[in-house]
């Protein structure tokens, strides 16, 4: 077993076991696990920022597990949230808003308020600041963290958006203005590149500056590049190196 690997899998045990030990100071962080949210602690046992994870339809939080875990080791003070959608279709699938024109809004509505409650015990919790927080889903995730970021009451820097279904944002003047930045496989059979062109085009309308970056890969899912490529950027905006 490799030595990363061997950190990576530490990381993991202790982290979704909320037993992190906190740093020796003088006031110690609530341990996440008291929160009841599902997701990992910091592995220094003091947060100073969060990464949601929103996962794709008819899946779980826990595809976002394994990244988690190995953000962790570049990003100890960093709390990991990958909940599962309110919304159940069947044991282990869920979404994030009804397919159907009549359940849409407000399923998307329930959403926010799901997510939003979520970012409000953490901060509540440990003092963290909007700017501290990257939002990141796939495909209806991807659309749900962009318009909750561009609509909600939290002025988010960063939203990574992979094989996005981002069919609406809020303008500006309504919400802060985040990066928006999309990620997707060239040759993807579900969320194809000429909508997600489509989808930029909306965001720009509404005054958004999307960035696009495009890996070559047949699937859906992102190829490995593309991930670790989501990981640095978010690597990158934790550490301040993305404004450096």
């Amino acid at each position: 077993m490799s030595l990363r690997i061997a950190n990576l899998v530490g990381v993991m045990a202790v982290a979704l076991s909320g037993l992190a030990a906190a740093a020796q100071t003088t006031t110690e962080a609530r341990p996440f696990y008291e929160l009841g949210l599902q997701g990992m602690g910091p592995a220094s046992g003091m947060p100073d920022s969060l990464v949601i994870f929103l996962h794709g339809y008819g899946s779980t939080g826990s595809d976002f597990t394994m990244m988690s875990a190995e953000l962790s080791q570049d990003l100890p003070d960093t709390i990991f949230l990958f909940p599962n959608a309110p919304n159940m279709l069947r044991p282990g699938s869920y979404s994030w808003y009804d397919l159907g024109e009549s359940g849409a809004a407000p399923s998307k509505t329930a959403a926010a308020e799901f997510i939003e409650a979520q970012i409000d015990t953490v901060m509540a919790s440990y003092d963290i600041l909007p700017s501290r927080i990257v939002l990141a889903g796939f495909s209806q995730g991807g659309g749900t963290a962009a318009t909750l970021a561009s609509c909600g009451d939290y002025d988010v820097p960063l939203v990574i958006a992979m094989a996005g279904v981002v069919d609406y944002v809020c303008a500006p003047d309504e919400a802060g203005l985040p990066e928006l930045v999309f990620v997707t496989n060239s040759n993807d059979p579900r969320v194809t590149l000429e909508r997600t062109n489509g989808y930029i085009e909306t965001a720009k309308s509404q005054g958004y500056a999307p960035e696009l970056r495009i890996f070559d890969g047949a699937s859906h899912w992102p190829v490995p590049s593309a991930l670790e490529d989501v990981r640095q950027l978010i690597v990158d905006q934790l550490t301040g190196a993305r404004n450096e």
